[in-house]
Order: C-alpha cells, then sequence, then structure tokens
C-alpha cells in the first residue's frame, strides 16, 4: 500500500488506540483520521435517520457509563461518537475493521451514513485486517504492532453492490426493535463472513431461558465465583478469557457486576463491599440465590425483572421478554 494512496484518504478508525497504531505504520497526520470512541455494541442503539437523535441517545448513554458518580478519579470522558462532518469533505474514505462486533458495526454505521448523506459509494474502501488462518484471526486493530499492521494490511478495496448491501442490512438488524429480525438474519449466511459471525453473537446477549442471564452476567457470576472476591480478578478474567468478537470493555462489565449487586433487586445475585463504585476497591461474592442462578435452578429475570438493551431491542418487564435457549431465541408466542 503507498503512501500517496492513504495519503489521500480519511481514514475511520475505532478507538484511539488504533488511531495512534496506524499513525506510527503509515506516518499519517491526526487529521488524516476520524476516530469513533462509541463502541457502538452495547447500549441503546435504537433505529433513526435523526444524526442529532442518534448523537444524543449515544451520548447520554455513554456520559451515563463512563461518568456515574466515584466510578473514576478525575474522569472527564466526553464521548464523541463520529463526526459526521468530516465525512463531507470530498476526500476517498477508508474504513479499518477487524473481526470484533464494534468493529463491524462501525463500517456498517459508516456505510449508513453515505447513503443518509447522499455521498458516493465509491469514494468509500474497506481494510478487513484477517490473519492466516482461524488461530491467526485479527479481532481488533488496536490489538496488533505497527509492524504487524504493515505485514497483514490488504490493500483498500471498494464495497461490492451486494456487500453494501449486506452492511446496511446489518444495520438494520441491529437497529432494529424486533428480535424476529435478528432470527431471520442469523438463519442466512450473507457475503460477508466476518460480519455475520460477528452478529451472530448478539443472540448470547439475550437472557438464558433458564436462568435468566446473558452471557456476561452468567460470565461475571461464574468468575466472581471461581476469581473473587476482588472485582478486578473478576473482570480480567472476564474480559480475558473471550475469544469471541463480542468484543467487551471493563467499564461495561463493571457496570453489569454492580447491577447485579443492586441493593433495589428483589434477590440480588452478588454481594459488593469495600467501595463499590471504584473497581480496584471492590469486593464481590456471589450470593446463594445467585448460586442458584449459576446452576439453572433459579431465574434472575423472573425474579428480578429486565431493563437492558440489545442495540435497538429493549427487554423490559411490562412487555413479552425475548429468552435465549443455547444458541436459539425464543420469541414471545
Amino acid at each position: 500500500m503507498s503512501s500517496a494512496d492513504l495519503n489521500q484518504a480519511l481514514h475511520v478508525v475505532s478507538g484511539y488506540s488504533a488511531a495512534g497504531l496506524l499513525r506510527q505504520a503509515f506516518r499519517l497526520d491526526r487529521d488524516q483520521l476520524l476516530v469513533s470512541d462509541d463502541p457502538l455494541s452495547y447500549g441503546p442503539a435504537p433505529a433513526t435517520d435523526d444524526l442529532d437523535s442518534w448523537r444524543s441517545t449515544r451520548e447520554e448513554y455513554l456520559l451515563q457509563l463512563y461518568n456515574s458518580p466515584g466510578e473514576l478519579p478525575e474522569n472527564d470522558y466526553h464521548p464523541k461518537g463520529l463526526d459526521t462532518a468530516r465525512l463531507l469533505g470530498g476526500n476517498p474514505v477508508v474504513v479499518w475493521t477487524g473481526g470484533v462486533l464494534p468493529e463491524q458495526l462501525m463500517l456498517a454505521r459508516v456505510v449508513v451514513l453515505f447513503e443518509q448523506l447522499g455521498l458516493n459509494e465509491s469514494e468509500l474502501s474497506v481494510v478487513q485486517v484477517e490473519g492466516s488462518d482461524e488461530a491467526d484471526f485479527v479481532r481488533t486493530i488496536g490489538g496488533l504492532r505497527p509492524e504487524e499492521l504493515q505485514q497483514r494490511c490488504p490493500e483498500p478495496r471498494e464495497l461490492r453492490p451486494d456487500e453494501l448491501r449486506e452492511l446496511k442490512r446489518a444495520w438494520h438488524v441491529y437497529t432494529s426493535s424486533e428480535p424476529a429480525d435478528l432470527v431471520s438474519y442469523v438463519a442466512e449466511a450473507g457475503c460477508l463472513p466476518i460480519l455475520h459471525h460477528a452478529m451472530c453473537h448478539l443472540v448470547y446477549r439475550y437472557p438464558d431461558i433458564r436462568s435468566g442471564t446473558s452471557i456476561w452476567d452468567e460470565r461475571l457470576l461464574h468468575y466472581t465465583q471461581e476469581r473473587g472476591p476482588s472485582a478486578t480478578r473478576v473482570l480480567g478474567f472476564t474480559i480475558g478469557y473471550n475469544d469471541t468478537p463480542d468484543w467487551i470493555g471493563d467499564v461495561y462489565l463493571f457496570r453489569r457486576l454492580a447491577a447485579l449487586a443492586e441493593p433495589s433487586l428483589v434477590v440480588p445475585l452478588v454481594s459488593a463491599t469495600g467501595n463499590t463504585g471504584k473497581l480496584r476497591e471492590c469486593r464481590v461474592e456471589v450470593t446463594p440465590f445467585g448460586q442458584k442462578v449459576l446452576a439453572g435452578e433459579a431465574n434472575h429475570v423472573r425474579e428480578n425483572g429486565i431493563d437492558d438493551w440489545i442495540g435497538g431491542v429493549h427487554l423490559t418487564s411490562e412487555a413479552p421478554i425475548t429468552f435465549r435457549e443455547g444458541d436459539t431465541l425464543v420469541l414471545p408466542a
């Protein structure tokens, strides 16, 4: 890939680690990079064509996630998402992505933005960084070293019409309020297998029909029991043993762990002591009810209710709930 080609483009990346990596690997200036610091893959993502409404929804969620009282000292995080105005600058756009869900969703989001903004899709290219085999699979751009990115980096390529349609469909499925759309998507192999594989893991975000826990709540409970009481160790093992495309951050997981210990629950699954607002000072233990949930002998949702977002789907106790049985969604009758 020539420096001249790279220097003519605006490069879209997920997160500042990936942005720094690209700058080192290809000697890019800051103004050649468009960084999305919105992970996209968790929190409310309801469908809308109103860019201001979308930005407001996401920023409100991320500000709450990262700036809850007592979470991190001197934390002044202000999420920006994508500065869509910079896509209007007339430069070719190159989206860099690995195989994890946040980066695949970012690519889908940019494709949809091109359509919403009336931009020429022929000016959009993708660099999908892949490994040579399954064991060498590149999950996230930011996890590489500069020299690795240089070696693995394919040429930017224009997306085919069928690929553009697939990405738009994936975004529609993700932001849809109907779980049935995900069921249909999972059942049909698409022309972008990395995208399809990542999207399929959304199924595991739904509560298990026996325990009432999502995959992440179940893993947090498991590692609380196996590796607690340090909340830092619990999160470290939960993240460290995640080999799926469902790439999750530590702050999000800490919020979910805290929710399992929330005193307002009818029956908490976890007890938290110490400074429960700070990860390093929080200690956690699984309650007797949490042990029953882990064993599939009790149901978290049926006892405590639910208020959770999976893309555009808002799961609440006030409406029929979609559960998961194995890797299949069980839609309400």
